[in-house]
């Protein structure tokens, strides 16, 4: 995602985003991806300044993959950015589930509303600071939240 990407669906009836069960990425939507096969990892983007996001009402399934990868959204952003009114889809149980809702390994600033997570090894992975979130419901995940730092 490029900066000042704002991805809006259908507040009534939202699109799904639906991964096929060969993806292959850190996250379905990724605001800050990696660079492959550069070690340590470098992002597109300087995390602290990865500005003007925001993704909303959109339902994002990853059930299709293998339990043991994947994640709906890679959101390493920074402030003005945005997740609001999003359905997370990952598989329920099983010691091999690693599937994450959100992967926010840093960053700092963003705003959360009507979030839902269903299944999943860890519904919200952060590592993340100044972040507001209301409204998140969290059903049947491993872990609910991850606080990294």
């Amino acid at each position: 995602m490029y900066y000042m990407t704002q991805m809006i669906g259908d507040a009534l009836n939202p699109p799904v985003i639906k991964a096929a069960p060969t993806f292959y990425g850190i996250g379905v939507l990724d605001s800050d991806p990696y660079f492959p096969g550069v070690s340590p990892g470098k992002n597109w983007w300087q995390n602290q300044n990865n500005f003007w996001r925001q993704v909303r009402n959109f339902v994002i399934d990853i059930t299709a993959m293998p339990p043991d990868s994947g994640a709906c959204l890679h959101w390493q952003v920074a402030q003005a950015t945005s997740l609001l009114n999003i359905k997370f889809y990952m598989h329920e149980g099983g010691s091999a589930n690693k599937q994450q809702g959100i992967f926010m390994d840093n960053g700092s600033g963003l705003f959360f509303s009507d979030l839902e997570f269903h299944g999943g090894n860890i519904a919200m992975f952060l590592g993340n600071q100044q972040f507001s979130a209301v409204r998140i419901k969290i059903f049947n995940a491993q872990t609910a939240v991850y606080m990294n730092w």
